[in-house]
C-alpha cells in the first residue's frame, strides 16, 4: 500500500479508493468501441518500429546482426491466418456409461485400504484419509510402455503421454476440453515411466466424477494433437540440447549411458536424433494399444469414502475395455538386462560456460523387491550423509552439500544403486570422487557407530511418520500394491523392522553389495585449448 501511495504521489495522481477505481473502470469501459480497441492494438504492435532481441551464448555460429533482422522481418510481414473457433463444448461425454461390476472385494484392518477387483480385469485400491481436507489422489497404472521399446521407437511412449497431459479426443479438442474444466478443482496428468505409464487425478472431492469421466475419455478416446506435441518435442530437444552445455544438468544423462549396456536402448537415455524421429502416428498406435490392452491398477486415496470412490470406479473404470489382471508375474514377460559384471566408469569433458563439476561415484546395489537390503541401505545412507558432509564439506571444503542416497532398482533387477554426488570446483572432480568412494569402503568395514545407528533410526521414524500423513505417500504406494507384488504388512511393520537393525547388519549388509561393480562418473568443462 505504501508503495502505491509514493507511486501516486510521484506521479501527481488524484487518490482513489477501491470503489472508485472500479466505478471509473466500469464508466469507461463502457464508453470504448471496438475499432478503438482494434487501432491501439495494431498501433502497439506495428512491427516497422519492433526492436529484435536475440540472447546467444558467446562463441562460434553466433549469427551477424543483419541475419538476424532479415529472419525477424519475414516472419513480422507474415500475415497471421485468423484463428478457427471452436465450438463450446457441452459436456464431456453424453450419457454413462455401463457400469463394470465388482468380484472380488477385501479390506486390509490394519492400513484400512479396501481391494476390489472389477470384471474386466481392473485391480482398484481404496483408503479414505481425511488429514487433508477436500483432497483426493487418484492414480491410474497401465504396465508396459517403455520397458517394451527399441532402438526402432526409442522415445515413443514419453510422446504417448504427451495426451494425458494435453488431453483431448477425436470428439473434443483440447481447447474445448480445458473450457469445460476451466472452474473446476480437479487436475489431469500423466507420465511414462520405465515400465509403465501412469493418468493422474488430484484436486476436490466435489469434483472427482468429473475428472473420472475425463479419466475415462483419455482411456478410451485419447487424441494427440499436432501443435502440442511438436511443442512438447521442440521443448524437449531444446532442454536435451541445454543439458548437454552444463555439467550438473547432463549428469543425469551421463550416469544413465554409463550404467547402462549399448544394447539397453530401453533403459538408457532417450538421445535427440530418437525423440525427433518419433512421429505423432506412432505415438498415437502405441497409446491406443496401451488403453485397449494393458493390464491397470488404480488407487484412490484422500477424503472421498469407500462407497463413493467404489462406484466412481465401478462406472467409469469398469466399464472399459477387459483385460489381464495386473500382477508381478507379468513383468517376467518384459526383455530383461544382463547385470552389471565390472565396474562402469566415465570422465566426459564438455563446452560449458559453467566453471563446475558434477561427480556421482558409488556401486550397484539392491533391488527394490529385496525389501529388506533396501531398508538395512537406507540406514546406511543417512549415517554416510553425515560423515560426508563433516569430511568433504566442512572440513575439505570440496563440496557445499552432499548426500549419500540408496535407488533401489525397480524395472530393471541388478541396476540399483548406493550412491553420492555433488558439484564441484572442476580441480577437485577426481578427489571427490576418491573421497565418496573411501569413505564408502570404510563403511563397509566398520559399519555405523551405535550413536550414529540411533541417529538414523530416529531421522527415519519421523520421514515414515510425516510420510503416513499423506494422501500422495498412500496414493504411490497403492498405485503398484499388485504390480510390484508388494504387500501392506511390509507397510505396517517398516518402522517395527527399522527399529529391529542391528550395527552389524547394517554393516555386513553393505559390505556385500560394496563388493559389487563400482559407478563412477564426472562430468566437467573441456580443458581450454593451448
Amino acid at each position: 500500500i505504501l508503495s502505491r501511495l509514493a507511486t501516486l504521489v510521484a506521479a501527481d495522481e488524484t487518490f482513489t479508493s477501491s470503489m472508485q477505481a472500479l466505478e471509473l473502470a466500469r464508466i469507461l469501459i463502457g464508453t470504448i468501441r471496438p475499432s478503438e480497441v482494434s487501432g491501439e492494438f495494431a498501433e502497439l504492435f506495428d512491427t516497422s518500429r519492433a526492436t529484435f532481441l536475440l540472447t546467444l551464448p558467446s562463441g562460434p555460429g553466433v549469427p551477424v546482426e543483419g541475419d538476424v533482422l532479415a529472419m525477424a522481418s519475414v516472419y513480422a510481414d507474415r500475415m497471421p491466418e485468423p484463428d478457427v473457433e471452436d465450438v463450446l463444448a457441452e459436456s464431456l461425454m453424453e450419457g454413462v456409461p455401463a457400469a463394470g461390476e465388482i468380484v472380488e472385494l477385501s479390506g486390509h484392518p490394519d492400513t484400512d485400504v479396501w481391494t476390489a477387483v472389477l470384471d474386466n480385469g481392473v485391480i482398484v485400491h481404496h483408503r479414505r484419509m481425511s488429514q487433508r481436507e477436500n483432497f483426493v489422489d487418484v492414480r491410474i497404472t497401465l504396465l508396459g510402455g517403455t520397458i517394451e521399446e527399441d532402438g526402432r521407437n526409442r522415445g515413443v511412449t514419453m510422446a504417448a503421454a504427451q495426451a494425458f497431459s494435453r488431453p483431448a479426443t477425436s470428439t473434443l479438442t483440447g481447447k474445448q476440453i480445458r473450457q469445460l474444466m476451466a472452474g473446476t478443482k480437479i487436475q489431469a496428468g500423466g507420465a511414462a515411466q520405465d515400465d509403465f505409464v501412469q493418468l493422474n487425478l488430484t484436486g476436490s472431492p466435489e469434483d472427482l466424477e468429473t475428472g473420472f469421466q475425463l479419466a475415462h475419455r483419455l482411456l478410451t478416446d485419447p487424441r494427440l494433437e499436432t501443435v502440442p506435441f511438436e511443442q512438447w518435442r521442440t521443448s524437449m530437444v531444446q532442454s536435451m540440447k541445454a543439458a548437454r552445455q552444463d555439467p550438473l544438468r547432463s549428469l543425469q544423462m551421463v550416469m544413465g549411458e554409463t550404467i547402462y549396456p549399448a544394447d539397453a536402448v530401453q533403459a538408457r537415455p532417450v538421445t535427440i536424433e530418437q525423440l525427433e524421429m518419433v512421429n505423432m502416428g506412432a505415438a498415437q498406435r502405441w497409446l491406443d494399444r496401451l488403453i485397449a490392452e494393458a493390464p491397470m491398477e488404480v488407487a484412490i486415496v484422500g477424503d472421498v469414502d469407500r462407497e463413493r470412490a467404489f462406484e466412481l470406479a465401478r462406472t467409469y473404470i469398469g466399464s472399459l475395455a477387459e483385460r489381464p489382471r495386473m500382477s508381478a508375474d507379468l513383468l517376467n514377460g518384459f526383455a530383461t538386462i544382463p547385470a552389471p559384471s565390472e565396474d562402469r566408469a566415465a570422465e566426459i569433458e564438455i563446452e560449458t560456460q559453467t566453471p563446475a563439476a558434477g561427480v556421482i561415484a558409488g556401486f550397484f546395489a539392491s533391488d527394490a523387491a529385496d525389501l529388506r537390503d533396501t531398508r538395512l541401505l537406507q540406514i546406511a545412507s543417512r549415517t554416510l550423509s553425515s560423515r560426508l558432509i563433516e569430511k568433504v564439506r566442512e572440513q575439505e571444503r570440496l563440496v557445499y552439500s552432499i548426500q549419500a542416497q540408496v535407488v533401489p532398482a525397480e524395472a530393471f533387477e541388478g541396476y540399483g544403486l548406493m550412491l553420492a554426488g555433488s558439484a564441484t570446483d572442476p580441480a577437485n572432480a577426481d578427489t571427490l570422487a576418491d573421497r565418496v568412494s573411501e569413505i564408502f569402503a570404510e563403511f563397509a568395514g566398520g559399519g555405523p557407530t551405535d550413536e550414529e545407528l540411533e541417529t538414523a533410526k530416529a531421522q527415519i521414524a519421523k520421514t515414515l511418520g510425516e510420510a503416513f500423513e499423506e494422501p500422495s505417500f498412500w496414493a504411490l504406494q497403492m498405485s503398484q500394491l499388485e504390480k510390484r507384488g508388494r504387500s501392506l504388512d511390509d507397510l505396517v511393520t517398516a518402522l517395527d523392522e527399522y527399529r529391529s537393525f542391528t550395527a552389524d547388519d547394517v554393516r555386513e549388509n553393505f559390505a556385500k553389495y560394496h563388493a559389487r561393480p563400482k559407478v563412477r562418473v564426472i562430468v566437467k568443462p573441456a580443458t581450454p585449448a593451448p
